[in-house]
């Protein structure tokens, strides 16, 4: 609730990343997404598994969402083992004329 309620009240370029801890279906992703752009919703390519649920099946619970004057260049999750994660690399692209 913290974060909708800030989210609610973004005036600037702004970026909120990381381990949400839910899916993308879960209740506070709709509702961060009446706000805010999923950066890899509008540029990656597959699931965006970040994480293997019980070992084996993989979902996505980290997240790159930034503000609809910000431009996503790429995103892509990486394939490297040196966390429970796998890292999400996102371009970002913040628009001239835009403070």
């Amino acid at each position: 609730e913290a974060l909708l309620d800030r989210v609610s009240r973004l005036n600037d370029p702004t970026v909120a990343a990381g381990d949400f801890n839910s899916t993308r279906d879960m209740a506070l992703h709709y509702r961060l997404r009446e706000r805010l752009v999923d950066a890899f919703d509008s540029v990656g390519n597959g699931s965006g598994a970040t994480v293997r649920m019980g070992g084996w099946i993989p979902i996505r619970v980290d997240f790159v969402y930034h503000t609809k004057d910000i431009e996503t260049g790429q995103a892509q999750v990486l394939d490297v083992r040196c966390s429970d994660h796998q890292p999400i690399v996102t371009q970002l692209f913040v628009p001239n004329g835009v403070d």
